[in-house]
Parts: structure tokens; C-alpha cells; sequence
């Protein structure tokens, strides 16, 4: 299943999570490699927009939500994906503040940079699962 959005700028938040023991280490393990820290931010609408909710609704991996150092930090469902070549993860933290239409990726590269993205640029991204 393919989804085709746009590249946007995000909350510049994704690191500080990402970095988090446990979901650095559960992110590794669903990637099969260590995660760079952060995210590349897709809007979708219209039909590819459709397709993300349909997607959404199906079964799919999770990292539990859990508490560390006194602060609470929220569950995260994961899909299984590929930007271009690269092995990637859809993820999608229940305690976002994107908007429905942003979907977050992250991989093993910074895929802005690996990719020569920037702000605008139209990208696919494959859902595996």
C-alpha cells in the first residue's frame, strides 16, 4: 500500500523522544537498526489521507505507553514501511500533537538530508504491513 504525501516541518519535538531508553531500544528493534533521532513529517489529504485512516484501523504493532523519571510518556503504534530503499517505521504517538494529516517516519538516516528533501517535495512512502 502506497501513500503519497508532502513533505512539512515539524514540531522539532521527535528527538526528544526518540532518544527515551525505551523507545529508542523498542524503535531499534521494530527497525532492525539504531533509529536516527527524528522524524520525517508527511501531510497527507485527500485520498492518500483516506487510505492513512483505513490503514490506521487495521491491526499493527505498539510500544505501551510507560512513566520514567516521574513523567508519563504514551503509547506509540507502528507500521512496517520503505521511503524509497530505506527501511522505515510509520509511527504515530498517542499523545501527538500533529494534526490527523501528518504522518511521522522515522528510519536509520535522517531522511531529509539522505533524501535531499526539503519543505513541499512530494513523497511515497510504502506501508508494508
Amino acid at each position: 500500500m502506497e501513500l503519497v504525501g508532502v513533505v512539512c516541518s515539524g514540531l522539532a519535538e521527535a528527538a526528544l523522544f526518540i532518544r527515551q531508553p525505551r523507545y529508542n531500544q523498542m524503535l531499534w528493534l521494530r527497525l532492525g537498526r539504531p533509529v536516527y533521532p527524528g522524524t520525517l513529517n508527511v501531510l497527507l489529504d485527500g485520498e492518500n489521507l483516506e487510505q492513512w485512516r483505513k490503514i490506521k484501523e487495521k491491526p499493527h504493532s505498539r510500544i505501551r505507553g510507560f512513566e520514567a523519571n516521574g513523567e508519563s510518556f504514551g503509547g506509540i503504534s507502528l507500521w512496517q514501511a520503505k521511503v524509497g530503499e530505506l527501511d522505515a517505521l510509520i509511527i504515530w504517538p498517542e499523545k501527538s500533537r500533529h494534526s490527523d494529516e501528518v504522518v511521522e517516519v522515522v528510519a536509520g538516516h535522517p531522511l531529509k538530508t539522505r533524501l535531499g528533501l526539503k519543505d513541499g517535495d512530494e513523497i511515497r512512502i510504502t506501508v508494508l504491513e
